[in-house]
């Protein structure tokens, strides 16, 4: 008596990637995840060498402008807002703006992300181009809904501030830059 099948006959072995294709895969993530880290780390010691000395002048600057950004669109939505220099004021909430608020390493984070990545120079122009821009905006978001949800709720300040928009910044980060990879890098257009 035969048996009857209740589908295709599959092979259920895995197909096995050669060593060196992984090998060559693991070198690749390897060499990217160092110059990463590398480049990060130069961004950053880079910045605190210079802030002080030759870049604070172009940080107060940076600080103020978004503090005015930030002001101008609550006060489209009628927030009230006040803006005095770094200082920005709603009826019940008021921040000073300081580096960590422009959005400086964050851009840091996403350079650092392109850099590394394997594509050609003007790939990664691109990038910078559009995603600086990006991350400005995202910053300034980041920045109304903090303002506007403190406002309405001074205890939220924490939780928006420290870890909401620490996790929301992180995915948006790495969506962008993979969006980059996806829409730029692997583009015959650009």
């Amino acid at each position: 008596m035969k048996k009857k099948s209740k589908g295709p006959i599959t092979d259920n072995r895995k197909k096995s990637i050669p060593k060196e294709e992984k090998s060559k895969a693991y070198k690749a993530i390897l060499r990217f995840v160092l110059l990463f880290i590398g480049l990060l780390i130069l961004l950053i010691i880079l910045f605190s060498l210079t802030a002080d000395k030759f870049l604070s002048p172009t940080i107060d600057k940076i600080e103020i402008a978004t503090a005015h950004i930030v002001g101008l669109v609550l006060n489209i939505f009628g927030m009230g807002a006040q803006v005095s220099q770094k200082f920005l004021s709603l009826k019940n909430f008021s921040v000073e703006i300081i580096a960590e608020c422009t959005g400086l390493f964050e851009i840091f984070i996403f350079l650092a992300a392109m850099l590394a990545y394997p594509a050609s120079f003007k790939k990664k122009l691109w990038g910078v181009f559009l995603g600086i821009p990006f991350i400005f905006l995202v910053n300034i978001l980041r920045m109304v809904v903090i303002t506007v949800v403190s406002n309405y709720r001074p205890s939220a300040f924490e939780f928006m501030h420290l870890y909401f928009w620490q996790v929301a910044l992180i995915l948006i980060l790495l969506s962008a830059w993979i969006l980059w990879i996806e829409k730029i890098v692997k583009s015959e257009r650009f």
